[in-house]
Formats: structure tokens, sequence, C-alpha cells
């Protein structure tokens, strides 16, 4: 089990990447729910620090190759823009991840950054004046290239008439090609999985495998599961009962969908397997607190009706477990 500091970093992780979106919200965004800006070297390496431990987070250096191997950002993925299909490999990164991205000195990344806007990448950071910018602020570069494995997420128990199924991703968060060792399973009851161990992930690059258990059975159980690679190992359980899952670990992330988005009164909840939650906060786009309510039933949502208009993060905690969520009120 981790620490409950884990849990408190995983909400600084998510609250500080957005921290950057002080100035109007229109006009930094293409969408609503997308946001698009241009921050300082010494902005960028506070996102980064942020960002250590999120696994949908990404560096993305666009100067060539060979510049990249003289030295970069630790954590970083190449994809060069001088590369006849650079917008094909733009198009293949996840959309959904939060990207900063940089090149020499802020020319070559500059319409980089306008064609992931063009590509409906959801969050992206571009850094001033590249990494001429960050190495004049004394900020650290290497030249080690080498894989990190993280995982992302459990997906929800899905039942079936034959067996049941829960979905795991996992990714690469550095630039090495991430390759697989030993991978196992343990459970007492039967239980089987797809996962490929001869796959091997390029940098921001996801990995969907399914543990498939037989359907019908009673009772607590834990399935167990280690990863081994070359970017680390990664060892975590899910805990089920009665066939649903009741929690996982500390270190992942409690599930939760809010909705309507944007909201101008009712802010409500969905999550699998809980019926309530310790305590809800909502906090404004400058860190302040404006709402703090405990012991909140699933069933209930939130008021938000008096919120001014504008962007906010929830906060929820149940059981050890957190999750903060990006949230718009217009009214």
């Amino acid at each position: 089990m981790k620490s409950n500091s884990f849990c408190f970093a995983i909400f600084h992780v998510l609250f500080l990447s957005f921290l950057f979106t002080q100035n109007s919200f229109a006009e930094e965004s293409k969408l609503a729910e997308n946001i698009y800006k241009r921050i300082t070297a010494l902005q960028s390496d506070s996102l980064l620090k942020a960002n250590q431990t999120n696994p949908n987070f990404v560096i993305l250096d666009v100067r060539t190759a060979g510049e990249w191997n003289n030295y970069h950002i630790t954590g970083s993925i190449n994809r060069s823009t001088g590369l006849t299909d650079f917008t094909e490999q733009l198009d293949l990164l996840p959309k959904h991840k939060i990207f900063l991205l940089h090149c020499q000195s802020g020319g070559r990344s500059a319409g980089a950054f306008i064609k992931m806007q063009n590509l409906g990448f959801a969050e992206v950071y571009e850094m001033i004046g590249g990494i001429n910018m960050w190495r004049s602020a004394g900020l650290p570069t290497t030249t080690i290239t080498e894989p990190k494995l993280m995982l992302v997420s459990i997906g929800k128990f899905v039942k079936g008439e034959i067996s049941d199924t829960v979905k795991v991703t996992i990714t690469n968060r550095a630039n090495g090609i991430l390759s697989f060792g030993a991978v196992t399973f343990s459970d007492i009851h039967q239980i089987d999985n797809n996962f490929n161990t001869e796959i091997a992930l390029e940098g921001a690059q996801d990995y969907t495998f399914s543990i498939i258990h037989s359907t019908g059975y009673l009772g607590d159980e834990t399935t167990k599961i280690s990863i081994e690679s070359n970017g680390g190992n990664v060892d975590f359980n899910i805990e089920f009962k009665d066939g649903t899952i009741t929690s996982t670990d500390e270190m992942h992330l409690l599930e939760l969908v809010v909705f309507p988005n944007p909201v101008n009164r009712n802010l409500n909840f969905k999550s699998n397997g809980l019926t309530y939650f310790d305590e809800i906060s909502v906090i404004n786009i400058v860190g302040q607190e404006v709402i703090n309510e405990k012991q909140v039933p699933l069933t209930n949502g939130i008021n938000v009706s008096n919120l001014r208009n504008g962007v906010y993060f929830l906060r929820a905690t149940s059981d050890k477990q957190i999750s903060t969520r990006k949230f718009i009120v217009k009214h």
C-alpha cells in the first residue's frame, strides 16, 4: 500500500497541471474542454514537477533526432517536425493527454502547436523560447534514453454470460521502446488474460489488456498482477466482493464521472461501486476552495449555482481513494 501522501500528490499533480489557465479560458481555448497555452521555461518546470507521477503527461520535443540525442529534458519523447510524415506522427499520439511542447528556440514548436490544436488535442502547453530558455534558466537536461512503465487506469468490471472482464491500461511515459518480461496474474478463482508480452510501446503509447474471470463466483477475492519491463515493474491488486470491484490499491485514482459539463445548477456524479463520498471539495483556478462538503451521497450531487462562470476542479475522496475532475460553470 502506498501512503496517503501519494493520494495528495495525485491531486497536486492534477490541480497544478491546470493552474496555468488563469487568463481568460475562452481566449486560451479552442473549445471549452480544450486548453492551449504558451508558458515560460520556469512555468514548464513547475508543470513537469507537478506531473511527475501522472501517466497522462507527455513532454514532446519536436527537434531533430540528432538534437534530441545531444541533450533533452528527462522523459521527453521525440517527434521531429522535419520528417515528411510529422503530421501523421502527431495524429497517432493520444490526444486526451497533457502535452508540454518545445523545440530549440520556439520556431518549430509554434507550427506544431497550431497543428495540435487543429488535430484536436485536449491540452497542450508550448514552452516559450524552447529548450534554449530551459537551459538558460539553469534547468537540467540529459542524454539518457530509457522507457518508463506506468499504470494508467483500471476499467470497470464488465459482467457477461460466460465470463466477466476487467480492462487495465498501462503506458510508456518516456522515449525508449518499452518491452516486457514476466507478467503474472494470481487469483484463487479461474482467470485468464490477453496480455501480449511481445508488444513494444513507443513513448506516450498506451496498451490496454483484459483480465477475464469465470462468471458466477461468490464471496471476496483479490487478483494480484505483476508486470516486469525494461522500464520498471508495476505490482497492483484488484479487490472484488461478490463479483464487483470494491477497491484497488491506494495508488489508483477513484473512478469518477461528473455531469452535466458545463453545468449551471446541480453537478452530478457517477462512480463504480460507491454510494457516497467521504469529502467533496471544489477549487477555483486560483487555488481557492469554494465548496467543501462531507459524507455526500452520490445520488445528491452538489449545487454550484452560486459559483461564477469559469473553470473549477472537483476533488472527491472515498476510503483513501481520490480523484480530481475539471468542470465548467456556465450560467
